[in-house]
């Protein structure tokens, strides 16, 4: 006999490299955050654990695009977002490296507790909004609206993080959190 206990599932990590990619739509109908697929991990995949990468796609024109991939290779506007995200909010972070497609960052956030700290911030918009304050600053100035959809991946997240997040957004129709192992090679 004997009874089988059932437990609440939960994600758990195994001794693979992993990727956790967190997404949020809010632009319908969006083919490229498409989380599941393994092209997108590789893309979401930071190189490092110290890295994250967000990948926003704005219901922009292309030419605001163009702007911000342009904007974006300025020191001073990469500067001033490390600033906003440091004094603002008390996240050390600085964007490394950008591509366009998705526009893709990659940034640089040496702790656990930034990386955390940082998808929070994109649950409630906070972290959109200095995306926004930083590269769109005229849309923000003109009141314009800007949808977003992104998604961020961290590099072997703890068991902890993968938690908060799979629990936080449960109940969630337009969030989404994948964990993944990270294919070698």
């Amino acid at each position: 006999g004997g009874s089988v206990t059932t437990i609440s599932p939960r994600i758990m990590i195994s001794k693979a490299e992993s990727v956790v990619v967190y997404s949020k739509k809010e632009i319908v109908n969006c083919g490229n955050v498409q989380v599941g697929n393994h092209n997108h991990i590789d893309i979401m995949t930071p190189q490092s654990d110290a890295f994250v990468k967000v990948c926003c796609e704005l219901n922009i024109d292309p030419k605001s695009e163009d702007d911000i991939v342009e904007r974006l290779s300025d020191i001073d506007v990469l500067r001033l977002f490390a600033q906003k995200m440091t004094t603002e909010y008390n996240v050390a972070c600085e964007i490394r490296n950008v591509r366009k497609k998705c526009i893709l960052l990659e940034l640089e956030v040496p702790t656990e507790e930034d990386r955390l700290q940082l998808i929070r911030m994109a649950r409630d918009g906070r972290f959109q909004q200095i995306l926004l304050e930083t590269f769109l600053p005229e849309y923000v100035a003109e009141g314009r609206t800007v949808s977003m959809n992104l998604a961020i991946g961290v590099r072997n997240p703890s068991q902890h993080m993968v938690e908060e997040l799979t629990g936080a957004t449960a109940s969630s129709d337009h969030e989404e959190v994948v964990v993944t192992d990270i294919p070698d090679g």
